[in-house]
This record gives structure tokens, C-alpha cells and sequence, in this order.
């Protein structure tokens, strides 16, 4: 396993935001490109954010292909699909989070991936420092699947509304590691342990970008596929 980041391609013109132009480029393992003008008429991080919003949900699409929407296994675009489908009989959402919902589909013309670089900029550069922008739902698909780094997770568990979410996210990724190495126990034992694994087992630990551990490994990376 490891850490594809997609190229950045700067284009000598005026624009006001940044374009995802390919999630990948041939294979799984493929670098994306994203293009930015060189002059740009917005805020550089918003526009930035919201590109690299753009890229987490067609990324995670591309490599879920037609069973982006199944629930089986859950998937960052299906809880999230999930979550719009069914908001106004959601017991989690006050009333006021539900009309906030109305009013976003109705800016972003129900378009999903819109949808969720929107929410995805406020999950980054507001709520990475305890300033709530989201509603509880989407707040804790976020949490999960777009992790923050230890540090940050470790200075929100102190923030009520948030602990109950990290704390899950914490137990799911201890999950995760012990399964892992129950898996490859003789490997362990024998020291000859596929750099595969322990590469997975340390960005497990890092967290950076989650959609990579729960999605890209199986589909991608024979080594961490059960036998």
C-alpha cells in the first residue's frame, strides 16, 4: 500500500476556481490531476479545498464503480448518498439542520459531488478547529472517512459535541490494525513481514486519508485481500 497524491497543473490564466480534471489518470494506482489558474479571483484555500473535495467523492466513485450507492460495504459516497436520501426522517437532525439541507440542494441543484466539497471545505478549514459548521450526520461521515491528523483528533475529543465521534473513529481504527495483524500473525512471527502491510499498518496510524485504508486496499492491493 501506498500514498497516491494527484498532481497540481497551474495554467497561465485568469479563472475563479480550481477544476478536478481526472481522478486518475490510467489504473487505480494512477496519479488524478487537478488545474488551477495562475490568477485566481477567490480565496486560494477555498478554491483548493474545494477541488480536493471534488477529487475524495469521484475518487471513491471511481473505485467503488456502479456499487457507489450500495451500503454493503459502506463507503464514503454511499453513507453520504444515504444520508441525503433519507434526512427528513432522520431522527439525528433537528429541524433547522433539515431546512439547512433543503437549502443546499436547492444552491448546489442536487448535485452530490457539489454537495459534499461544500460540506467537505467546512469539515477542513472550520471545523478542524471546534468552529461547527455542520450538522451532526454529515459531520460524523466526515470524521470517518476524512480523518483529521492525531494531534487535531486528539484536541476535538475535548470538544463535546465531537468526543462521541472520535471516540468511534479511535475503536474502528484499533479494529483495523488488529485485524490486520491477526490476518499476517505468521508473517509477524516469522520477521518476514510484507512491506505492504506494515506500510498499511502505519498510515492506519497516521490517518490521512482514510478512503485509501478502506477502499483502495480492496480493490487494488492483492497482498491485503483475505485469502
Amino acid at each position: 500500500m501506498k500514498e497516491i497524491c494527484p498532481d497540481c497543473i497551474i495554467l497561465p490564466v485568469f479563472g475563479s476556481r480550481g477544476v478536478l480534471w481526472q481522478e486518475i489518470t490510467s489504473g487505480l494506482s494512477s496519479r488524478g490531476r487537478l488545474v488551477f489558474p495562475q490568477i485566481l479571483n477567490e480565496n486560494m484555500t477555498l478554491a483548493i479545498t474545494r477541488t480536493l473535495g471534488e477529487f475524495r467523492w469521484e475518487m471513491e466513485r471511481t473505485v467503488r464503480g456502479r456499487k457507489w450507492k450500495d451500503s454493503s460495504p459502506p463507503s464514503l459516497t454511499s453513507e453520504y448518498y444515504l444520508y441525503l436520501e433519507n434526512y427528513r426522517k432522520s431522527p439525528a437532525l433537528t429541524p433547522d439542520a433539515k431546512k439547512g439541507i433543503d437549502q443546499q440542494l436547492l444552491k448546489y441543484r442536487k448535485n452530490l459531488k457539489d454537495m459534499f466539497a461544500s460540506d467537505y471545505s467546512y469539515w477542513i478549514l472550520f471545523e478542524s478547529s471546534g468552529k461547527l459548521r455542520l450538522n451532526r450526520v454529515a459531520r460524523d461521515i466526515l470524521n470517518r472517512y476524512v480523518p483529521f491528523s492525531p494531534q487535531l483528533r486528539t484536541e476535538l475529543q475535548k470538544h463535546p459535541i465531537l468526543k462521541e465521534s472520535m471516540d468511534s473513529f479511535e475503536a474502528k481504527k484499533r479494529r483495523l490494525v488488529s485485524g490486520i495483524k491477526k490476518r499476517y500473525n505468521p508473517y509477524f512471527q516469522a520477521g518476514n513481514v510484507p512491506v505492504e502491510v506494515l506500510e498499511t499498518i502505519r498510515f492506519l496510524k497516521k490517518c490521512k486519508n482514510i478512503i485509501i485504508i478502506f477502499q483502495r486496499q480492496r480493490y487494488a492491493n492483492p497482498l491485503l485481500q483475505k485469502t
